[in-house]
């Protein structure tokens, strides 16, 4: 690689503007360098124009990326669907049995389709801010308790350990949308389903502290590597990058927003082949509707 004298050097000598990237340190550095002329047409000089891209790029590398998992996500069930509907459609499928297992493959390839189609309207809702969250008490301990009932034999078909930790039936009432709250849980839990081994174990681990409960998402399954965390909640991002796991890489991206809009916030801790765990951190309803209370205080006291 050239270096920047070398490059100004060329300008000059070429008489001509010259354009390349820079690439260093993990920066993207977009870079333009420009002969001067004088009146006589003489070259005097020259100047370079140097403007750091690396977010523009990372931005459209996640563009190409999302257009890549997309186009894959819907080629290959209108592939399998395609290949099913031929044979039916001129009669080569002739028992009864294998017609339904055709109808049985078409439903589910048509189901896989629906949820692409629904999660990338969902978190364009979300994220126009088109339908708004109401907050209210929300009795956590109910929510959990039936989160767990629904899971556990989920986690048991797949031969996961499925436990919870640190729930009491006197837990607080938290502040937040009790449907959006299980649909992070819902989204969380399915993801640690996705990415845990046979023989790993999942947990729901509830911690308790003054203000805020957390509830957490524990697994033991494959991890996360240093250069993916920062990018978990992007949208369309997959961190399995050869496709292997079925998804759109939407889900995490649908439960950060949902968080955010509630005034929450999810937090992932992992190594890569530790597991990993999300934390949600949800406020007790008393401490909201103190705050409430007092803020009415103040500006009832300032309106007199």
């Amino acid at each position: 690689m050239l270096r920047l004298d070398e490059r100004f050097a060329e300008a000059i000598e070429s008489r001509s503007t010259i354009s390349y990237v820079i690439s260093k340190d993990h920066r993207q550095i977009s870079s333009t360098i420009t002969p001067l002329f004088s009146e006589q047409d003489v070259v005097t000089g020259a100047v370079g124009l140097f403007r750091d891209i690396t977010e523009s790029e990372r931005l459209e590398q996640t563009r190409r990326d999302y257009v890549a998992n997309v186009s894959h996500e819907l080629r290959t069930p209108l592939t399998s669907m395609r290949a099913l509907l031929e044979p039916l459609a001129e009669g080569m499928v002739k028992s009864d049995e294998m017609k339904q297992r055709y109808y049985e493959i078409l439903l589910r390839e048509t189901m896989r389709l629906s949820r692409l189609i629904n999660d990338m309207l969902e978190l364009s809702s979300i994220q126009a801010g088109s339908d708004g969250v109401e907050l209210s008490e929300v009795n956590l301990s109910s929510l959990i308790s039936r989160l767990s009932l629904r899971y556990l034999p989920i986690a048991a078909d797949h031969n996961i350990d499925f436990s919870v930790e640190g729930l009491t039936d006197d837990l607080p009432l938290v502040w937040s949308n009790e449907d959006r709250s299980e649909q992070i849980f819902i989204i969380l839990l399915d993801n640690a389903i996705k990415f845990t081994p046979e023989g790993g174990s999942i947990k729901i681990i509830i911690e308790d502290h003054d203000y805020f409960v957390s509830v957490k998402i524990a697994d033991s399954g494959i991890g996360i590597a240093a250069e993916d965390i920062d990018h978990v909640f992007d949208r369309f991002y997959k961190v399995d990058k050869a496709h292997n796991q079925p998804g759109t890489g939407l889900g995490l991206s649908i439960a950060n927003e949902i968080a955010t809009q509630m005034g929450q916030e999810i937090n992932v801790f992992s190594e890569k082949g530790k597991g990993a765990t999300f934390t949600v951190n949800i406020p007790y309803a008393d401490e909201i509707l103190q705050s409430m209370d007092q803020l009415k205080d103040v500006y009832d006291s300032d309106a007199h």
